[in-house]
């Protein structure tokens, strides 16, 4: 790949090469909201930017962002790990989903994941327990979402979390202190959210009258908490009727109303009369008491202040058909006149919810979201009456699918995004997410918003990926055949970069494609190629200056072997093993990597040397000759003690002192930094370590592999395929690699067949449905005939960034196959 240097380093971000495919553009900003994704307090608008946070994938918190000035959407990041949605199998629990808010200093807090916390952090004095653990992450630098840090201030006993942002700067966060037999509780911080002040209890949870289905009942409550006039409080709950039986019923009753004077510090009615701290059953029934709903079931609405700073008060009522959740609802509306609550029934269509407007008692518009059947809408619908006959005005979406879900009105709302909206996608968890105001949704690009590229519940078509692969591969063919060269990449400008030295290290990969699809297909045509390919650096099997020999022969002329027995091709195997183990130093127990770069290191060894040994234990086979196994397990062993961190992710290059075999340094050649974790890096200890094991069975091999798997599943993004370095930040420079993905998917199949987990074919499955995708996979023709797009070789040295290359190919033809051979 070219580039333009000048004094200043000049890089192009990810979305720059698109094709006119990727350029399309939806209405939507993700496609991976999962469950039920969305509280009310998910967002804010801060400095031109508005924030969202949603539950995504595994239940864990992503946040995205809109640049207004700039119309460019960013992220979604995930911000943190939540406890919940890691049992495979399990019911998604929707309890712990994330709620945000901007500081005074721009730093973007999150809270999520609590449903009511489990014994093990200790004794709930405000309730009970359950499962999960509240959590608060907040961003490293100011309005920068890309990194996050847990902040350890909250109690982890929490469920419902809501963080309130009053106009002089204080954040309260409300939640629920447990399941659901607990106090609702607040708290507040007046310093950025640095620390919280003591929890106040508002409502009381307590055991109440048995009923005729259960002995053990409880009172138990439903809170929405809104901002009211100047730094006010308004509060709307319902009654639960909590009882312990399963399966467990969702009975709710009456609607309460109370108010919060924070500057104050006092509760009042709406009377203005004050009340006493916790509230119970039957003290709400006396004090805030709005609506007695009697036999009728209800759901928590909204509560806004109209200009007479009178409130108004919405709940969704319905009959109970003897269904956990009840009977289809309808919103009611009630209204305070200064002397009595009115209202009650509306003509809005039922289970029609969302939002309310008031900008006088007669002046109410409701935004809703609707199921009309074979479609789903938001609309306004407005009253100029109060509370009884709306109209359907103006649609801002409208999308085939179900019901929308609307989060509460965003924070600070910017006028072109004032609330969020999700729509789930039919036969899976995930929901479609939109941000969206009066003009109707912010657009984004399709390969963007795209995250989760095919149904969780979809067959993923092997048969098909492979028989594009075929197609496109032959377009690279004829190029190759016509310059009689090996394709190693792209220049990212249609131009085939050809492998150029005598001993490229990506050489065998291309001739390795062709066996891989001569296995596929048995047409004799990819056999022929991938004999006369590889046939052009055959005279390198005896070069002993590169570590590489593994990569370059193995995958071609071993590959060869395991398909046809040719013994001219086991020979070149045998040589080529030969030729590496003269690289060994027993002393170091490592074979060298590279013999240049002498004034930066002595005995480099590099990660990516793990994939090497796979020619040596082959070789070991051939022969009957334990020689080659022996170097490279020494080889593994001393990799294993020295190359990984305390979170099992690995540095690029160790150099070691050769005399004594101790360690100079660690540091990195290709990744981020020196400390950071290079994605294509763990995919070689990945793979490697999985490999070493089918070889050996040695159990030690497999707890590595599991290790490595375990830090590369919790550190991918959205759609499965990494960026180039775990740790890079800025966005500017975050490039996707296919290359690593595909390595990962590969590794992911063998690590499931020899642990029966099935945690990692769903990762293995997941990434191929990505690398699949219209966002990665290349339309016939397209990027010379090579199959992924988006790989990056060696981003310090800007080389190869952001283009297709052999290897990615290879190891996605690969894991394919392995996929189609575990499932036949």
């Amino acid at each position: 790949m070219k580039y333009l240097l000048s004094t200043l380093f000049v890089l192009f971000c990810t979305s720059v090469v698109f094709s006119q495919t990727e350029q399309k553009e939806v209405n939507y900003f993700a496609n991976n909201a999962f469950g039920n994704p969305i509280v009310g307090k998910l967002g804010e608008h801060y400095n031109g930017v508005t924030y969202i946070a949603y539950q995504g994938e595994k239940e864990d918190p992503y946040v995205a962002a809109y640049d207004h000035k700039k119309e460019m959407w960013i992220g979604p990041y995930k911000a943190g790990t939540s406890l919940l949605g890691k049992t495979s199998g399990k019911k998604i629990d929707n309890h712990g989903k994330p709620t945000l808010v901007v500081d005074g200093e721009g730093y973007i807090h999150v809270v999520f994941g609590g449903h009511g916390g489990s014994k093990e952090f200790g004794e709930n004095s405000l309730g009970n327990y359950n499962c999960g653990k509240q959590i608060h992450v907040k961003t490293k630098k100011p309005m920068d979402i890309s990194s996050w840090e847990e902040v350890d201030n909250l109690t982890p006993f929490a469920t419902y979390s809501q963080f309130l942002k009053m106009d002089n700067g204080d954040i309260y966060l409300f939640y629920r202190h447990g399941a659901h037999r607990s106090d609702w509780v607040y708290q507040v911080s007046k310093d950025n959210c640095r620390t919280f002040s003591p929890k106040v209890s508002i409502v009381k949870a307590k055991p109440t009258s048995a009923t005729e289905e259960c002995s053990d009942v409880w009172d138990s409550w439903y809170l929405d908490i809104q901002h009211g006039n100047g730094n006010d409080i308004i509060v709307s709950y319902n009654y639960h009727v909590c009882k312990n039986m399963r399966p467990h019923d969702s009975e709710r009753h009456n609607c309460y109303y109370m108010k919060f004077d924070t500057d104050k510090n006092e509760w009042y009615n709406v009377k203005g009369e004050s009340l006493k701290l916790p509230v119970t059953k039957e003290y709400a029934d006396t004090m805030t008491l709005v609506a007695n709903t009697g036999d009728k079931w209800n759901h928590i609405g909204r509560a806004c202040i109209n200009k007479n700073g009178f409130p108004h008060v919405g709940f969704y009522e319905g009959e109970d058909d003897g269904s956990l959740n009840g009977g289809p609802k309808q919103l009611k509306l009630y209204q305070w006149t200064g002397n009595e609550w009115i209202g009650g029934r509306t003509n809005l269509p039922e289970e029609a919810r969302g939002e309310m407007n008031v900008k006088s008692p007669d002046s109410v518009s409701c935004l809703l979201g609707n199921d009309k059947g074979e479609f789903g809408e938001v609309a306004w619908w407005n009253s100029s009456n109060g509370n009884t006959a709306f109209t359907k005005e103006a649609v801002l979406l409208k999308e085939e699918g179900g019901r929308f879900t609307l989060s509460n009105f965003i924070r600070n709302a910017h006028p072109d995004a004032k609330i969020v909206a999700t729509q789930k996608i039919e036969g899976t968890d995930y929901s479609r997410i939109f941000l969206l105001a009066d003009k109707g949704p912010i657009m984004r690009k399709k390969a963007e918003a795209d995250l989760i590229c095919v149904s969780e519940n979809q067959e993923f078509d092997i048969e098909s990926v492979l028989k594009k692969s075929e197609k496109q591969y032959a377009v690279l063919l004829g190029s190759a055949y016509a310059e009689n060269k090996i394709p190693r990449a792209t220049d990212g400008h249609d131009e085939i970069e050809w492998a150029q030295r005598k001993m490229d290290w990506t050489q065998g990969f291309f001739p390795g494609c062709c066996w891989k699809l001569y296995e596929y297909t048995n047409d004799a045509k990819w056999k022929k190629a991938a004999d006369y390919f590889q046939n052009l650096f055959i005279d390198g099997k005896d070069v002993n200056t590169t570590h590489d020999l593994g990569f370059m022969f193995y995958c071609s002329f071993g590959e060869g072997y395991e398909l046809t027995k040719d013994e001219t091709y086991k020979q070149v195997v045998i040589d080529a093993s030969e030729a590496l183990i003269t690289r060994y130093d027993s002393t170091v127990g490592c074979i060298k990597s590279w013999d240049f770069g002498k004034e930066r290191w002595t005995f480099p060894v590099i990660i990516d040397n793990m994939l090497n040994l796979e020619m040596l234990f082959e070789a070991s086979l051939l022969t009957g000759d334990e020689k080659y196994k022996n170097v490279a397990i020494n080889h593994a062993n001393t990799t294993l003690k020295n190359h990984f961190r305390d979170d099992y992710s690995t540095w690029h290059v160790v150099d070691y002192n050769p005399e004594d075999g101790t360690v100079f340094k660690k540091l990195t050649h290709q990744g981020y930094s020196d400390e950071s974790s290079w994605a294509r890096g763990q995919g070689w200890a990945l793979y490697g370590y999985t490999m070493c094991y089918r070889y050996t069975k040695n159990p030690v091999y497999l707890e590595q592999a599991k290790h490595v798997a375990e830090f590369v599943s919790a550190n991918l993004p959205v759609d499965y395929v990494p960026f180039w370095d775990f740790n890079v930040s800025d966005a500017e420079i975050m490039y996707k690699d296919a290359s690593a993905g595909s390595l990962y998917a590969s590794a992911f199949i063998e690590l499931y067949e020899y642990t029966n987990n099935e945690a990692y074919k769903t990762l293995a499955i997941n990434i191929l449905k990505s690398l699949s995708s219209e966002k990665y996979f290349s339309e016939y023709g397209e990027n010379c005939g090579f199959l992924l797009k988006h790989s990056v070789g060696n981003f310090p040295k800007v080389s190869e960034i952001d283009v297709p290359i052999n290897y990615a190919d290879y190891y996605c033809l690969e894991a394919l196959l392995r996929l189609k051979k575990l499932n036949n």
